[in-house]
C-alpha cells in the first residue's frame, strides 16, 4: 500500500494507531470560521451536528469553501496524492444532545486506491469540559469495511457506550493542530458540558483520481446500494436520502456478531497493536 504520508516517523504512526496529531497554523488560525459560525448561524439546531446536514445550501458551500481554504493545502502538503474534498463545521452546542458515542465514519471513494483520511481541527479550545476527541488505537487494522449512511448496526453496537467511556483514551488537540486519522477509527467524544459552542472543522481526503461514492443504506430492501458520484455531492445532498441515478453495486445488510471488550482485546493483540489498558496518555 502507498503511504500516505511523505514522513516516514508520521507513516508508520499513521498505520500503528490510525491517526497523528500535527502541528500546522497559529492558534488564530480559525478564526474566520468561528466568525462564520456567528454571522450565520440561525439556531436550526440544537445539540451535536455537522454543518453537512444544514437545510441552507449556501451555508454549506460557505463552510466547505473557507475550510478547505483555510487548511486543507497545508495538510495535503503532508501527503502522497491526496485532495481535500469536503470541508464541514462540527458544532457542539451547549444544549442539547452532544455526545457522539463510538463509529466509524462513512466510506466516500473507492478505497482500492488508498484509505480514507479525515482531519480533525479545533476552531475553539477544547478541554475536558467541552469534550477531548476519544480513539480506539489501531482500530482501522482489524474493523475494516465499507460503512454507509445511514449506519447499519455496527459489531460493537452493544458496547459503544463501554467504549467510549471506559476503554477509549482522550487525544488532546489543542487550536493550531490537527488529528488526522483513518476513517475507519473508532472514534468519538463526550458530552459538551463547557457552557459554549465547541466549534471545529472537518476535513476528508481522498486520494487524486479515486471515484468518489456514497453507499446508502436502503432499509426497505435490507441492502447497502453503492452510487458513484461527483464531488460536489458532499455539500449538496440531503444526507439520509436516496442518491439520484441507479446503484452500481448491491450489498446485502447482515446483521453482525456482537463483540465484547473482551473480544475487541483479543483483535488488537493479533493486530500487534498496544492493549486498550496501555493507551492512556499522550497520543
Amino acid at each position: 500500500m502507498t503511504a500516505v504520508f511523505r514522513d516516514p516517523a508520521t507513516e508508520r504512526a499513521f498505520r500503528r494507531r490510525g491517526f497523528v496529531v500535527v502541528d500546522l497554523w497559529e492558534p488564530t488560525a480559525g478564526d474566520l470560521v468561528a466568525q462564520l459560525f456567528d454571522t450565520s448561524d440561525r439556531g436550526e439546531r440544537d445539540g451535536y451536528f455537522v454543518s453537512t446536514v444544514l437545510s441552507d445550501t449556501s451555508a454549506r458551500a460557505a463552510y466547505d469553501e473557507l475550510i478547505r481554504r483555510t487548511f486543507a493545502s497545508e495538510l495535503a502538503g503532508m501527503m502522497n496524492g491526496y485532495e481535500a474534498f469536503l470541508g464541514a463545521l462540527v458544532v457542539k452546542r451547549p444544549t442539547g444532545a452532544t455526545t457522539v458515542w463510538a463509529h466509524q465514519d462513512g466510506t466516500c471513494h473507492d478505497e482500492s486506491f488508498g484509505p480514507g483520511v479525515i482531519a480533525w481541527i479545533p476552531v475553539t479550545e477544547v478541554d475536558e469540559l467541552s469534550g477531548h476527541m476519544r480513539a480506539l488505537w489501531g482500530s482501522h487494522r482489524f474493523l475494516p469495511g465499507i460503512l454507509a449512511t445511514p449506519p447499519t448496526k455496527t459489531c460493537f453496537e452493544d458496547v459503544r457506550d463501554e467504549l467510549l467511556d471506559r476503554e477509549m483514551p482522550e487525544v488532546e488537540v489543542r487550536r493550531g493542530q490537527a488529528l488526522v486519522f483513518n476513517s475507519l477509527v473508532i472514534h468519538g467524544s463526550p458530552p459538551n458540558r463547557s457552557g459554549a459552542n465547541r466549534l471545529a472543522a472537518y476535513l476528508r481526503f481522498m486520494p487524486i483520481g479515486a471515484p468518489a461514492r456514497h453507499y446508502w443504506y436502503d432499509q426497505d430492501s435490507e441492502e447497502v446500494l453503492g452510487f458513484e458520484v461527483g464531488r460536489d455531492f458532499f455539500t449538496t445532498h440531503v444526507w439520509g436520502q436516496r442518491p439520484t441515478g441507479a446503484p452500481f453495486e448491491r450489498l446485502p445488510v447482515v446483521e453482525p456478531r456482537q463483540l465484547g471488550i473482551a473480544d475487541l482485546r483479543r483483535l488488537r493483540r493479533r493486530a500487534w497493536v498496544r492493549p486498550l489498558s496501555s493507551d492512556r496518555g499522550s497520543a
